[in-house]
């Protein structure tokens, strides 16, 4: 078979390499295989290719390939050719192996593979390959076959029912169920007791343990079926691993192999569930599931102990192998259903079974199954299935609050190092001093009392007394009290305890540290061994001490006294014992509780319980009642729950989306301007946009989710809105579950004027003085204020405010055309210098946006095509727009035509030329060529028409004679028509008129009859003449003298016989003009020609023969007739060309009329392949004229622009007719005037500060109760019975009944309260008014069953929080047993939070967006690439180089892994530079000192680092100051789980994880990173990161680089790589979009600015800072390139893109300055108008700016010089400073 050839050549060969001269085989082979490997489809050939090195072409070519032995079937593949120098690679891979040859292997032995290539009869290469043909039933080790250990897994195997047998049996008699049904019960504990049956019978088989080959677990060995294991009695580790793996499998169970160097065994999981990969080489895999508790790993060798080991035994025994200290054994776990899954299957088994049922002896009887797991002891089966009804979700909630497993320690209590236990003989005495406030200071009895010499027995013989009790008895009359601790034990139990509960209250917001007085002892059956300890009696105290070189003293916390109410709990519901008489009301004595009657009623409550015992005994250590007492809240308040929408929502519908029952819509940020007026915008504190956006969506009533990222001033929002929501007369409850957080909304309350409307009820805040302190202030705090100022203020406010508004809408607003005048102006400013075309469009035209995308289009279409053709003259005369082949065609046809006929007129010309005297020339310009067409054509005209009147000199006389004669004729022809008779012309002149005229005169005075005759006479004489009519002299001898003079003239006329066209008085003067015309129009072209020519002499010389001698066959008339017929045939040819090209042949001026037009016609047809773009061209011509835009085609073609640019030349023409337009038309811009408009904003800030301040007046205001005074309310009114418990000096009432007892007036002295969870469980009694309003916050923390209770508790529901900070951890939920457990903290699963399960259900969602927090954009910039998507506003820094995040390299240090999970030498490290920039900071005042924390990974860490900073402070005490809890922000050190909710100024950061001791010198780093190796790792890492405001230093052991986390699938792992190069190297490794190498321009006109301003000398950053916001322009201070003198801001698209004026005139500003920044404005109608003025005005400023710093310089170094000449020398290098 023929595979397709390469012809590329082979990659592979190296040039400079001789090569081969024979064809080369090449075979990619399994090293080794068995019968598994043909079972499993496993591939033997991976991979065969041919490579031909000779230099000719190889064919008809047969590829062998045989095996030895035979183990598999001969193949061949065949070839047709290969080319010298390429490659086939072969796909047909399949080899058949033959399964019965490799199943009867019971040996390994070698064999061999041989590919033979032949041509014909000659063989051309050989290949012979060596291979591992191994045993049936061996393994080929990790490195050849990892994942086929699976397949020796048989649970088919026969021998394995007779184990199952045996398991169920022990089960039946151990009390179990005997089904073997793997996970069908769900119970993990059912799981466990499965495995613990096989592993008692598989003990009782007598197994021995045979060693396994050496390095097995790499190189594989031959393993044993279960039938040959069983039979033959003998097992390696792998057998017996194998073994339990297939008897796990076979009842239902998930097996995992587990290799290690030189060893195995295995593991199951308890629930079901497998390991993410069938290989997982991650040992902290395995950690975690055992962490978990979910899988259950043992040491499967011990069952051949004799006798064999208990099963918990062997799960110890497995742990050894698994901790974090022996990670460098471990080599990997194969999940076997994960391979099942994968398609590997069993081993299948051939043979019969040869077991025998065999008693067993009396050496191998089953050992005992271990008891059942207690509740909690494992894990709980996964995934939980979630409750479908409502009733089910309340039953979870409180289920899972509810906690009786064996993991809480209040059932539970063991003493670790957790716990301090006392000896007081005297319990009473102590809780009465406790109650009394009395300090005890606790003691070391061994050092106190120390025996020395003394026999404590023998004392009490002598005295009968016990030698420590006298002493604790005494030292408890000092205020002392003993523990039996040595003192070093004591001091460091105390101090872990004393941190342990100032972490609680922090994080918790509740006292946990309660001295516990007597215990229940207790089993949960009579017969069991195992017994459990409850504290009864818990009485909260607290651990107080003055620095940290004083002892512990104990005091009272101001709490109640409290009986183990989960303990009540248990005994209800597990032992039907109900003693819930002490959950309410505890025994007195005259000093509190009476605690010897508590315990003597608990003894005889539980004396006929079996195993049940009160005992004596005093222990101090840490209790949560939080889950307790939660529960009990959501139990007493379940019918009430439904009466919050988020909750019902919960409880009904929580997979439907949130339907709101409020009508209007959320607020955005551009709404709050628009929507609302200052006056309802009631906030004492700064708010932007989108803060306001929560803050009135609060208002109004909605429910929703607001997202708060890290540094986005969530406290301060909240505070916004709780005093909003009280000024809109609405009641707060805001929650928390960290005392940091509410202090911080507490504090900002308090510092705006709100503090005596908000009450704490928290952590300290609840004890009872402070309690009633804080009611007392609001009850004297009422009162009500004129509110004329705020309306006032606000009514100034809004003008101001609108009046920017309108400026930036104005500026820009998109016009009908697309444009924004913003935009305009830069472009206007950008190339004011540019030459454009003018567009002289009409100001009446409208341009939209489609018309001028249109416009754009074209001008594109211009630019492109012009560039395409290429510039030919000849082409010009095509002017067509559509191009077709059919059309070229013709042109070029039409061509060939046209070319002979210009040809051709080139001898006529010439010949007519020659005929009229003018010079010959070898060509004629188009204007002579015209003249000469015209001449010949008026010779013709004059030869015929017989012109040689035209040579006379009165010539130019005649048109006037013409004029005159036609007067003459028509005044005869009056006269005539005048008469009575008709007289004939010729006639005319022979009548005697002046006879006849006399003799009528003298007839008409004779008398009649004389007159008579006379008149008569003449008449008839008359009438002679007349030819027609009658004459009558009277009238006809007037008019006949007319018609003589008029004959006369006439006659005498110039024109007289000079013209055919003269007939005397009949002449046709009309013709005779037109004649005249015409020969006026001859002889004008014969003189312009002779002028022209300079030649009038020689041309009318030669044209008068043929038109005075009228010669008809003269030459010259032949020579004209010639030129006429060829100028016909050219005209012809040219309008041909014409109507097929569509432009003319020649230009106007054409100065060689032939030869130009010929070779135009040749070049076009030359240029045929130009002639589509060509035609292209003309049709955007057509386009462009037809559209307004021919200026710029006339431009571009007269050379005078280029095509590049064009578009940009287009919009400056575009812009220059527009803007003014369009400026024109706003009244905003067109009266702009910068002074003005600074004013009003300065004005705005003024007054929206004043508003800000007023604001809390107006809050106050609102809520003012109106209540009467303290000694005006009656003594058994609600407020009388407050009055009497504030007189007292030790109020007797509890909160919660004070509370409970003010159901009307409570609310009006509290309408805002601050809680945690557990303290409105603790003091809200059920009954109380429902909140108008509940804010959760940091609800990323919070579990659903946590919060429920606390947001059941209003009407309307606010979650605050960040998803992607840190998940809800189990901190009050860790058993005792936890402390023993290093890899629960990592590993404890994270759980489903409040705010995901709020916004899974489609709550609306807000989201805050500008980052306050960091000073240096760069503390903030790999958390906004990575977790938030860049959409961060950041303020960016006054440096230009931002490295606030930097790396300390520590490569000395060690990771002491899997012992005390510290690092020794990077704590050491970080203590001393932190003590040392403490150090430097105590020499500043108290006010500038920089505030510091620490971060670590874990909490081992966490505790080194504090024991060092006690150490610091030992030897300096001045460096307590730092520590002082009584400061806002003490120097902390905290850990990745309860960092969340605190910031500093300086941060640093141990990362503790790195190279141990083992693996320093190779520089491996581990990839075990405690809790970021699970799911949303990430945000943790997100927390720790994201906490400094100035600075954060991260401490490390190793270089980025060292960790290879593209091993893991961690996100967390792989983004802590990614964050300690960012660390390391800076912002160039977050990528592209938050560079800021490229720095450009965001606008035309910031471009205009900086170009004008960097003219001026200073050197400019376009676009500084790496977010969403940038400066626009900043200028680099020319004395420290480093750092920025200013920044310039323009009103452009960031200006614009701001939600407010607040936003874009205030905020953005203001924080810029509180970062250091000196802010410039540029307003673009003031640049656009005046640019060198607004320049100079931005000169000056900078200017005075660099002058002034300079100046501060000066100064500066001025006073360093003072201080160091008043130091002594110091020698050492200057600590670093913040």
């Amino acid at each position: 078979m023929t595979k397709m050839e390469n012809s590329a050549p082979n990659q592979d060969d190296d040039a400079s390499v001789t090569l081969p001269q024979q064809p080369e085989i090449r075979a990619d082979l399994d090293e080794c295989l068995n019968y598994a490997s043909w079972q499993n489809s496993v591939p033997f050939l991976k991979a065969l290719a041919l490579h031909n090195h000779t230099a000719e072409t190889l064919s008809d070519l047969v590829l062998s390939m045989y095996t030895e032995p035979e183990f598999a079937r001969p193949k061949q593949w065949r070839f047709e050719r290969i080319k010298p120098g390429t490659s086939i690679q072969v796909n047909d891979l399949l080899v058949d192996l033959d399964p019965s040859y490799l199943n009867g292997l019971n040996e390994a032995e070698r064999g061999q593979v041989r590919f033979s290539l032949q041509q014909g009869d000659t063989r051309l290469e050989e290949r012979i390959d060596d291979v591992r043909i191994l045993a049936r039933d061996e393994w080929g080790g990790f490195n050849a076959m990892a994942d086929l250990l699976a397949a020796f897994v048989m649970p088919n195997d026969p021998a394995i029912g007779r184990i199952l047998k045996a398991a169920s049996e022990i089960l039946a008699r151990h009390g179990h169920s005997s089904a073997l049904d793997g996970y069908q019960q769900r119970d993990p504990a059912r799981a466990f007791i499965q495995g613990a049956a096989l592993w008692s019978a598989i003990a009782a088989e007598g197994l021995t343990y045979t060693n396994p080959p050496k390095s097995f677990e790499t190189v594989g060995q031959k393993t044993r079926r279960p039938s040959m294991i069983l039979k033959d009695g003998l097992a390696t580790c792998l057998d017996t691993s194998l073994l339990f793996a297939a008897a796990l499998e076979a009842i239902g169970l998930n097996p995992a192999l587990i290799l290690v160097d030189g060893h195995c065994f295995v593991g199951f999981w308890v629930i079901e569930r497998t390991f993410n990969n069938l290989i997982e080489t991650d040992s902290a895999e395995v950690r975690k599931g055992l962490a978990a508790r979910e899988l259950i790993t043992f040491e499967t060798t011990l069952v051949t102990n004799r006798p064999p080991s208990h099963f918990e035994d062997a799960i110890a025994a497995a742990k050894l192998r698994t901790l974090e200290s022996a990670a460098d054994e471990f080599i990997a776990a194969i999940d076997v259903n994960r391979a099942r899954m994968a398609q590997i299957r069993p081993l299948a088994s051939h043979v019969e079974s040869e077991l025998k049922e065999v008693p067993p002896s009396a050496g191998n009887v089953a050992i005992p199954l271990p008891s059942l797991p207690a509740p909690g002891e494992l894990a709980i089966d996964l995934p939980e299935e979630k409750p479908k009804t409502p009733e089910g979700r309340i039953e979870r909630w409180q289920r899972k609050l509810l906690d009786l497993s064996l993991r809480n320690r209040l059932l539970n209590f063991r003493s670790t190092k957790q716990t301090v236990p006392f000896f007081c003989p005297n319990v009473p005495l102590l809780e009465d001093r406790l109650a009394n406030q009395s300090s005890i200071r606790v003691i070391s009895l061994p050092e106190q009392n120390p025996l020395g010499e003394r026999d404590a027995k023998l004392h009490f013989q002598k005295t009968g007394q016990d030698i420590h009790t006298e002493f604790a008895v005494s030292a408890l009359e000092r205020n002392e009290i003993a523990s039996p601790l040595q003192r070093l034990e004591l001091d460091a139990r105390l101090t872990n305890l004393y941190r342990t509960a100032k972490n609680d209250l922090a994080e918790g917001g509740t006292n946990t540290l309660f001295l516990a007085v007597g215990f229940l002892k207790w089993k949960r059956m009579p017969e069991d061994a195992r017994s459990y300890r409850a504290p009864l009696l818990l009485i909260p105290v607290k651990l107080t001490r003055k620095s940290v070189l004083s002892q512990f003293h104990l005091r009272h916390h101001e709490d109640d006294v409290r009986f183990n109410a989960t303990l009540i709990q248990l005994l209800k519901k597990d032992f039907d014992r109900d003693i819930s008489q002490f959950e309410t009301d505890l025994p007195q004595d005259e000093s509190g509780v009476d605690v010897p009657l508590v315990l003597d009623q608990m003894r005889r409550a539980v004396r006929d319980i079996p195993g049940f015992e009160v005992i004596d005994e005093i222990a101090l250590s840490t209790f949560s009642f939080s889950k307790y007492l939660m529960w009990k809240d959501l139990v007493d308040r379940t019918e009430h729950l439904e009466e919050n929408r988020v909750v019902r929502h919960l409880i009904r519908n929580p997979d439907k989306p949130f339907e709101s029952d409020t009508t209007t819509a959320i607020p955005a940020p551009q709404d709050i301007d628009r929507n609302y007026i200052p006056a309802q915008l009631i906030h004492p504190l700064a708010a932007d946009s989108s803060q306001l956006a929560a803050i009135m969506a609060a208002a109004e009533g909605h429910d929703l989710v607001l997202i708060g990222p890290p540094g986005t001033g969530k406290s301060q929002t909240i505070s916004n809105m709780i005093a909003q929501c009280l000024a809109n007369g609405k009641t707060v409850l805001f929650v928390a579950e960290k005392t940091a957080a509410l202090d911080v909304v507490y504090r900002r309350l308090c510092q705006n004027g709100l503090g005596d409307v908000c009450l704490e009820l928290h952590s300290h805040s609840a004890e009872r003085s402070q309690f009633y302190s804080q009611l007392q202030k609001s009850w004297k705090s009422s009162g009500k204020t004129n509110a004329s100022e705020w309306i006032k203020v606000n009514d100034r406010l809004k003008i101001k405010r609108d009046e920017l508004n309108q400026y930036v809408t104005a500026l820009h607003a998109v016009d009908a055309c697309g444009w924004s005048i913003y935009r305009g102006m830069g472009v206007a400013v950008k190339y004011h210098t540019r030459e454009a075309p003018l567009l002289d469009w009409d100001d009446s035209i409208q341009i939209d946006e489609q018309k001028f995308e249109t416009l754009e289009n074209i001008i594109d279409e211009i630019a492109l095509t012009f560039r395409a053709i290429t510039p030919n003259p000849a082409l010009q005369s095509i002017t067509k727009t559509s191009w077709s082949a059919s059309w070229e065609s013709n042109l070029l046809r039409t061509i060939d035509s046209v070319l002979p006929i210009v040809s051709a007129l080139e001898a006529p010309l010439r010949n007519f030329v020659k005929s009229i005297g003018l010079e010959e020339t070898d060509d004629y310009s188009l204007k002579l060529y015209k003249q000469l067409r015209i001449l010949a054509g008026t010779v013709q005209e004059a030869a015929r028409e017989k012109l040689r009147i035209i040579f006379d000199k009165d010539f130019s006389s005649l048109a006037d004679q013409a004029s005159k004669l036609k007067k003459e004729i028509t005044a005869y022809q009056i006269a005539q028509s005048a008469s009575s008779a008709t007289y004939g012309p010729e006639s005319i002149q022979r009548i005697p008129v002046d006879d006849l005229d006399s003799q009528w005169r003298q007839a008409n005075t004779s008398f009649w009859p004389i007159s008579f005759f006379a008149k008569c006479k003449v008449q008839k004489l008359l009438q002679t003449y007349a030819i027609a009519g009658v004459s009558d002299p009277e009238k006809d001898l007037p008019q006949i003298r007319l018609m003589q003079k008029y004959l006369t003239n006439i006659t005498n006329s110039p024109l007289a016989n000079r013209t055919p066209h003269w007939n005397g008085l009949q002449t046709d003067v009309d013709e005779l003009t037109s004649f005249l015309q015409r020969a006026e129009q001859i002889r004008q072209t014969i003189v312009e020609f002779g002028q022209a020519t300079n030649s009038l002499k020689v041309v009318s010389s030669r044209l008068a023969p043929v038109i005075i001698d009228d010669s008809t066959d003269h030459r010259l008339l032949s020579d004209a007739q010639a030129l006429i017929d060829a100028n016909q045939s050219f005209i012809q040819a040219c309008t041909e060309f014409r109507e097929i090209a569509g432009g003319h042949l020649f230009e106007k001026e054409e100065p060689r009329l032939i030869s130009s037009t010929l070779a135009t016609l040749e070049s076009i047809k030359v240029n045929r392949t130009e002639l589509k773009r060509w035609v292209a061209w003309s049709a955007i011509k057509q386009q462009a004229f037809e559209h307004g835009l021919g200026v710029f085609v006339e431009a571009l073609e007269a050379g005078q622009i280029e095509p590049e640019g064009l578009r940009q030349t287009f919009e400056v023409s575009f812009v220059r007719w527009w803007l003014p337009q369009a400026i024109d038309r706003s009244d905003t811009l067109r009266q702009f005037q910068r002074f003005k408009h600074e004013d009003t904003i300065e004005d705005f800030r003024r007054l929206d500060q004043l508003a800000r301040t007023e604001s809390a007046t107006q809050v106050r205001n609102q809520v003012a109760h109106d209540l009467p005074q303290p000694d005006q309310v009656p003594r058994k009114s609600e407020l009388g019975l407050l009055r009497h418990q504030m007189g007292l000096k030790r109020p007797s009432k509890a909160i919660r009944e004070v509370i409970s007892g003010m159901p009307e007036t409570f609310a009006k002295l509290a309408p805002c309260l601050l809680m945690s969870p557990l303290s409105i469980a603790q003091y809200l009694p059920p009954e109380q008014a429902l909140f108008d309003v509940v804010i959760f916050d940091e609800a990323s923390q919070i579990t659903t069953w946590d919060a429920i209770g606390a947001i059941a508790r209003g009407r309307q529901t606010i979650i605050v929080g960040d998803p992607k900070q840190l998940p809800p951890t189990n901190f009050f939920g860790r058993a005792d047993s936890d402390e023993e457990n290093e890899e629960l903290e990592d590993y404890d699963r994270d759980l489903e939070s409040i705010l995901d399960e709020a916004t899974a259900s489609g709550l609306p969602l807000l989201q805050l967006n500008w980052h306050y927090r960091s000073q240096h954009e760069s503390l903030i910039a790999f958390s906004n690439c990575n977790y938030y998507e860049n959409k961060l506003i950041t303020f960016p820094s006054t440096v230009t180089e931002d490295r606030a995040v930097s790396l300390k390299h520590l490569p000395q240090a060690i990771y002491d892994r899997g012992k005390s999970r510290t690092n020794q030498i990077e704590a050491e490290t970080l203590v001393a530079d932190a003590v040392e920039r403490m150090k430097l900071w105590l020499t500043l005042p108290e006010d500038d000192r920089p505030t510091l924390g620490v971060v670590t990974f874990n909490s081992q860490q966490q505790t080194l680092i504090q024991d060092l900073f006690d150490q610091s402070m030992r030897e300096a005490p001045e460096l307590e100051w730092f520590f002082d809890d009584a400061r806002i922000e003490p120097t902390i050190v905290k850990n990745l789980e309860n960092v969340q909710g605190d910031e500093r100024d300086v941060m640093l950061f141990s990362i503790t994880n790195g190279p141990d001791e083992a693996r320093r010198e190779i520089g491996h780093v581990s990839l075990n990173f405690g809790a970021l190796n699970r799911q949303g790792g990430e945000r943790r890492l997100n927390v720790a990161v994201t906490r400094a405001r100035q600075e954060l230093i991260v401490y490390v052991s190793f270089l980025p680089d060292q960790l290879k986390a593209e091993r893991t699938t961690y996100q967390g792992v792989r983004d802590l790589k990614a964050f300690l190069e960012y660390a390391q190297k800076g912002k160039s490794i977050l990528g592209a979009n938050t560079s800021e190498a490229e720095h450009e321009f965001e606008s035309p006109f910031e471009e205009a600015v900086a170009s004008a301003i960097k003219a001026k000398g200073w050197r400019i950053v376009p676009q500084v800072g790496v977010s969403a916001f940038r400066v626009d322009l900043g200028i680099v201070h020319p004395d420290k390139p480093g750092s920025f003198l200013a920044g310039i801001e323009c009103d452009g698209a960031a200006y614009h893109r701001s939600a407010t004026a607040r936003d874009r005139d205030k905020i953005r500003e203001q924080v810029l300055r509180n970062l250091g920044w000196e802010i410039l404005r540029v307003w673009s109608p003031d640049w656009w108008y005046d640019s060198q003025g607004a320049l100079k005005t931005i000169d000056l400023k900078l200017q005075k700016l660099l002058e002034n710093s300079r100046s501060e310089q000066a100064t500066h170094l001025d006073v360093e010089s003072a201080e160091s000449s008043m130091k002594p020398d110091n020698p050492e290098s200057t600590p670093p400073t913040s």
